[in-house]
C-alpha cells in the first residue's frame, strides 16, 4: 500500500494532467505521449497494489491465519485443519531473489512456501490434485519474515518429530 498509493496519485496526475497545445504535432507526441505512457503504468501498478494490500489488510479472524500448529494437525487459511494422519510429506520452500537491482531487504527474509503432501483430496484454500496427488500449498507472502518465520520453524519440526518427511529446497523468484 505504501508504494501502491504514490505510485496511483503520480499516474493519474500524469495521465488527468492537460497537455499544451503545439504547432507541430510530432513534438506535442514526444513531450504528452512520454509522461501520459508513464502515468498509464503508474495507475496500473498503483492500482494493483492498493488492491491487493487492502485486501491483505482487511483479512481477520481465522482468514488471517496462513500457518499455524495444532494439536489436531497443521492449521492453515480459514483455520482450516490438515490432520496429523493424512499429510504423507512436506516441502520447505525458501524463495530465492537474484534480481539485477539490489533489494531493500536481506536475501534471506523473502517469503517461504509449504507444500503439504496428503492421503486425499482435502477441502482447504490451497488444496490441489495433479496426476494422482494430492497438495495443499500454504503461501507466506503477506507478512515480513520476522512475523512467520518462527510459527515456519515450528511446524516444520513438528513434521520431522512425528516422523514425516521434510524436503527442503529453493526457488529462483525475480521480484
Amino acid at each position: 500500500m505504501l508504494l501502491g498509493a504514490p505510485l496511483f496519485v503520480l499516474g493519474l496526475y500524469l495521465v488527468a494532467n492537460v497537455m499544451p497545445e503545439m504547432s507541430v504535432r510530432r513534438a506535442a507526441i514526444g513531450l504528452c505521449g512520454g509522461p501520459l505512457a508513464l502515468g498509464a503504468v503508474g495507475l496500473a501498478f498503483g492500482l494493483y497494489g492498493l488492491m491487493s494490500g487492502v485486501r491483505g489488510a482487511m483479512r481477520t479472524g481465522d482468514d488471517a491465519i496462513d500457518l499455524e500448529l495444532g494439536d489436531a494437525g497443521v492449521v492453515v487459511r480459514g483455520g482450516h485443519v490438515v490432520p496429523w494422519g493424512s499429510i504423507t510429506g512436506a516441502t520447505a520452500v525458501q524463495h530465492m531473489n537474484q534480481a539485477k537491482v539490489p533489494l531493500l531487504w536481506s536475501r534471506n527474509d523473502l517469503n517461504r512456501d509449504l507444500v503439504l503432501r496428503v492421503k486425499q483430496p482435502l477441502d482447504v484454500p490451497g488444496a490441489a490434485s495433479r496426476k494422482g496427488e494430492h497438495t495443499v500449498r500454504v503461501r507466506l507472502l503477506r507478512y515480513p519474515a520476522a512475523e512467520y518465520r518462527k510459527p515456519f520453524a515450528e511446524v516444520v519440526a513438528t513434521l520431522r518429530a512425528r516422523r514425516i518427511q521434510v524436503v527442503k529446497t529453493t526457488k529462483h523468484k525475480q521480484t
